[in-house]
């Protein structure tokens, strides 16, 4: 079957294919990558190298982020001038001491604590996310809460700071100096808070930048030439461009099938085609023009959901690649040729005009586009790649759509991600909500999250830092598969008082992750006194309600049995409450059910088997002879004096939970 979609769902998707002719590879310019940014801001004096370079695939430390993230406001002499000022931290070395001065003043970071700002640790993306972001007026603080240190990549990419590419690249390997320049140069061009002026034009207003070094930062149109730009190609001469052009077969995670086309567009294997040719793809094959099928491996680096491209890398040099033109020059009415593969003809070619320029550089055609032609190539009569086949309009003749060729040049390509790794960051896997955790012993916090029928199941992970290596945590049967639950949805024990600890959580659904859930420094207390258990506990569990009555517990009683290594909980009600739990008691289930919830609860805070028992305890002045016996305690009543009365201690029931199993038992008074 062939699966029909479109870019802006203008009707349904074609594919059309074209080859170039075969030039050098040292005729073309190099694409965008994120060094183009790092040199563009050297120009200016934000980004510095080293003696080694730019370095760009090294981790910065805090310390080189803060220094860069000045300059980047134009702030470096300011800071200069602080340097002889003692340093509000102690970590923070004398060439440093303006920097981290000039950023705590004027409330750019507050460091990490205990008068540390953490020199040489490694910045985070969170962290340099934050300092752009607070650059831009955006306030992180309690009193207005623009964002959160932990969702600050999110809230950035939301406000169109951080594109698709970088933001997946942050989120999922280590933040480099490669993603400092980009993130940092996207910020001189975002518009800040609440303003359609950008820093950049607010740093130049200011006096900070010339115009002249503003225009610097401009990127020139990326469209190439050659030698042979001027030759006008025959009909003949562009179809043997066909060698540069593929067919591609996908089968979906839902086992149905479709085609679409490509073209090489490098002479290292870099292939254009549609998004949704690969979207929702399980495999892919690709098959060449003479007949061969590619089984090398396929990497995704690049893709633009909404303008529908995608660019694959095949581990291959090929033959024969195309040369894109500049789509920003077609003219109404100019001649123009596609290749593809319709209905899985493949590379077919036909002809025809720009027949309108429409929204957003989108081309429309008169060459006859079919099924199976998406991802195809438009070509000019110079045999370059003006476009990028991605739709047709089935019931009208001759009416085609391509995407503009400089949509591609102007994209980002530094993604490496199979197609499992794709599916997964498209799937939108909801991460969990509400991630919070409770000390629930000396060495053991519970964990929970918001229900979410949604996902199938969650991970969990520990790390004794915020950016060190995290160790899931595992079930009972080693898979590490977690759900949720009313009480907590695990326990995590064997941890270290007073020591800080950061948990993630990630959702599962169909095999693919969401993005994690944090919890931001755990630091437990030491052993609690049964005093203090008990008050927690009747914080904890103060009250139970059935059938729209309800017990209020005024007291709460431990008692741990070392032969049988057992714990007892006595949770007491008075005579104002007695009534509501007689009311309740005929439904023993329910009542039961609850006196369960609280001692499996108790069970895991103390890792051994444990008992709860419901017991109603008050003085009565006449002789209580209702409570005078029962089965599960045989000292129910006890004469005090005259003046006080008799006191009552009348268990009605107790459950036993049995922590290996999960089972409990009960025993009613009689």
């Amino acid at each position: 079957m062939t699966r029909i979609t479109s870019l802006k769902r203008l009707i349904f998707i074609t594919l059309l294919f074209c080859i170039l002719i075969s030039i050098s590879l040292s005729s073309y310019a190099s694409s965008i990558y994120y060094n183009d940014y790092a040199v563009k801001l050297s120009e200016i004096g934000v980004f510095k190298g080293t003696g080694n370079g730019f370095e760009l695939d090294r981790e910065p430390t805090r310390l080189e982020g803060l220094i860069m993230l000045i300059r980047l406001l134009g702030k470096e002499e300011e800071a200069n001038q602080l340097v002889k000022e003692a340093c509000v931290f102690a970590d923070v070395p004398d060439w440093g001491r303006g920097y981290a001065n000039y950023a705590y003043k004027n409330g750019l970071t507050k460091g990490i604590g205990n008068n540390l700002f953490g020199t040489y640790d490694k910045m985070n993306g969170q962290s340099y996310v934050t300092f752009l972001l607070r650059s831009l007026g955006y306030d992180d603080s309690e009193n207005v809460r623009d964002f959160t240190w932990l969702e600050s990549v999110d809230f950035a990419k939301s406000i169109g700071l951080l594109d698709e590419d970088l933001y997946f690249k942050i989120v999922s390997s280590p933040f480099l100096r490669d993603y400092v320049a980009k993130s940092s140069y996207g910020t001189l061009m975002q518009p800040l808070k609440n303003s359609e002026t950008t820093l950049l034009q607010k740093l130049v207003g200011n006096g900070i930048f010339t115009q002249a070094q503003a225009d610097k930062l401009s990127f020139e149109n990326n469209a190439n030439t050659t030698a042979d730009t001027d030759k006008i190609l025959s009909s003949i001469e562009i179809g043997k461009l066909a060698d540069a052009v593929v067919m591609i077969s996908a089968v979906g995670y839902d086992e149905s099938t479709w085609i679409g086309s490509g073209f090489y567009i490098t002479q290292d294997g870099n292939l254009i085609t549609n998004f949704h040719v690969i979207d929702g793809a399980k495999t892919l094959t690709i098959t060449e023009n003479d007949g061969q099928v590619y089984s090398g491996a396929i990497k995704i680096i690049g893709y633009n959901r909404d303008m529908d491209i995608a660019v694959l890398d095949l581990d291959k040099t090929v033959k024969l690649y195309l040369e894109p033109g500049n789509s920003d020059s077609v003219v109404l009415g100019e001649e123009v040729y596609t290749i593809g593969s319709p209905y899985g003809l493949k590379n077919t070619m036909s002809n025809g005009i720009i027949s309108s320029l429409l929204d957003k550089g989108i081309l429309q055609i008169s060459a006859p586009i079919s099924q199976g032609s998406s991802g195809g190539v438009l070509l000019n009569n110079k045999g370059q790649a003006i476009g990028i086949i991605f739709a047709g309009i089935q019931t009208g003749e001759n009416l085609g759509f391509a995407i503009p060729i400089n949509e591609y040049v102007k994209m980002q390509k530094n993604l490496q991600l199979d197609l499992i790794s794709f599916y997964n960051l498209l799937s939108n896997v909801p991460k969990p909500a509400n991630v919070t955790w409770e000390q629930i012993a000396s060495d053991t916090i519970a964990v929970k999250w918001d229900r979410d029928d949604t996902v199938d199941y969650c991970k969990v992970y520990i790390s004794d830092s915020r950016d060190g290596e995290y160790t899931e945590i595992l079930d009972e049967n080693g898979l590490g598969i977690w759900t949720w639950s009313a009480n907590y949805c695990l326990s995590i024990n064997s941890l270290v008082p007073e020591a800080p600890y950061f948990v993630k959580v990630i959702a599962v659904k169909g095999g693919y992750f969401s993005q994690p859930s944090y919890i931001d420094s755990i630091t437990l207390t030491k052993a609690f006194s049964y005093e203090q258990l008990e008050a927690r506990f009747r914080e904890k569990f103060g009250s139970i309600s059935i059938n729209g009555n309800t017990v209020n517990f005024n007291g709460v009683s431990i008692y741990e049995d070392t032969v049988y290594d057992t714990v007892e909980f006595a949770f007491y009600f008075d005579k104002t409450n007695l009534d509501a739990f007689l009311k309740m008691a005929p439904d023993r289930d329910s009542v039961e059910r609850k006196a369960a919830e609280i001692a499996s609860y108790i069970s895991n805070y103390f890792n051994k088997d444990a008992s709860v028992s419901f017991v109603h305890s008050d003085v009565y002045k006449e002789n209580p002879t209702q409570f005078a016996s029962s089965n599960i305690y045989t000292k129910t009543v006890i004469f005090l004096s005259e003046a006080v009365g008799w006191n009552v201690c009348y268990p009605y029931v107790r459950v036993d939970y049995d922590l290996k199993s999960g089972y409990y038992a009960s025993e009613w008074a009689n």
